[in-house]
């Protein structure tokens, strides 16, 4: 009777994907699971990237790989027997390289950040999505854990596996960013970097349980399995390795004229020229053709930062929604504290006299106010 109960579930996925149905509990919970991870990685990249939060960044990087292992787990639990013990050779090795080599990314790109970069305070809006994502994951894991309990399935060990590691992973997001917005804004990347290690772990209880069950002709090729997964992961390191050596700082400054001898301009947006110093110290000059424009200037901006590969923009005021375009665009920013030439204010940031902007400095609408003062009609 209990079995005809269970047949009778549906799969959120059913009426999505072609094929027959299949419909036992476990099906159920790796869909909901594989659906509330696609809009979690929405939610969690692009709120992490413009709140400026390297653990909710580092989820919505874990969330992107576990998409893919719960969409992998989700095409097995469809094609293998019900209650099987035993998971195919090919999707465990699928899930437990892409859970690894998300580790390993969000492993390097925070510890190249820590070693290189000032980490911001997130802000409230990425400790609430921390906190939904805690409550949301909860659910999940106490749902795969009951089916586990229920059903030797490999496929619904893995998704528990997987809910597990997102659940503590939530929980640490939360607790990195609540205290970097308490002051301690190291704990934001320290966070991350535990969230890797957590990926680490649950790619070996993966690969434990795929190999556990296999043939000793599958089980010969372990070791090549492994080490190709992790020449992969070496990869991605030298990958961050290289950026980080090789990498220079590009600099935009405002200014008032097209030389470096001119003096800074006081507005950013709509400064009469953009003078940037690239990587080789040859200079690049940009007239601001927006600079008279009766609306919004960022997205011109953004778009001479994006063409010219600029890293880091000087400035006396930044306005909120420039700021939320520039660090969305991951521009570091740094507040001019004195006036003086384009070449100066160059020298004095190279001599790490400028503090790093943490949030705007002016209200929204400062730049056009101040030019329609400025303008002789």
């Amino acid at each position: 009777m209990e079995s005809m109960i269970i047949d009778k579930e549906q799969d959120p996925l059913d009426g999505w994907l072609s094929g027959p149905a299949r419909t036992p509990g476990s099906h159920r919970v790796i869909s909901l699971s594989l659906l509330s991870n696609a809009v979690a990685l929405f939610i969690k990249g692009s709120v992490g990237i413009l709140c400026g939060s390297q653990a909710l960044v580092a989820d919505a990087v874990h969330t992107l790989s576990d998409v893919f292992g719960f969409g992998v787990n989700y095409v097995g639990s469809r094609t293998t027997s019900p209650g099987s013990d035993t998971v195919p050779l090919i999707q465990g090795i699928l899930i437990g390289t892409i859970v690894f080599l998300s580790g390993v990314w969000i492993l390097a790109d925070n510890t190249v950040l820590l070693l290189t970069d000032d980490p911001m305070h997130p802000g409230l809006l990425g400790l609430v999505v921390a906190g939904v994502s805690i409550l949301v994951n909860g659910y999940l894991f106490a749902c795969a854990r009951r089916a586990s309990r229920e059903s030797s399935d490999s496929n619904i060990f893995i998704c528990s596996v997987q809910n597990e590691t997102n659940l503590f992973a939530s929980c640490l997001v939360f607790m990195g960013m609540l205290l970097a917005d308490l002051g301690l804004v190291v704990c934001d990347p320290i966070c991350a970097l535990l969230v890797g290690c957590l990926l680490f772990k649950a790619s070996y209880e993966v690969f434990q349980h795929t190999f556990s069950g296999q043939s000793s002709l599958a089980l010969s090729h372990k070791r090549y399995v492994l080490a190709a997964v992790g020449a992969l992961g070496c990869c991605i390191l030298g990958f961050f390795i290289r950026g980080s050596v090789m990498g220079a700082e590009v600099i935009l400054v405002p200014a008032q004229g097209a030389s470096m001898a001119s003096p800074v301009d006081s507005v950013l947006g709509r400064a009469d020229y953009f003078l940037i110093l690239n990587a080789d110290k040859s200079v690049t000059t940009v007239s601001n053709g927006a600079r008279y424009i009766a609306g919004d200037v960022s997205d011109n901006l953004i778009g001479t930062v994006r063409v010219n590969k600029v890293t880091a923009v000087l400035a006396s005021k930044i306005g909120a929604e420039m700021f939320t375009d520039l660090r969305s665009a991951g521009v570091k920013m740094y507040y001019i504290d004195r006036p003086g030439t384009v070449e100066q204010i160059i020298s004095n940031y190279r001599n790490g006299t400028f503090q790093r902007a943490r949030t705007s400095n002016v209200a929204k609408g400062y730049g056009r106010d101040t030019i329609r003062w400025l303008r002789p009609w």
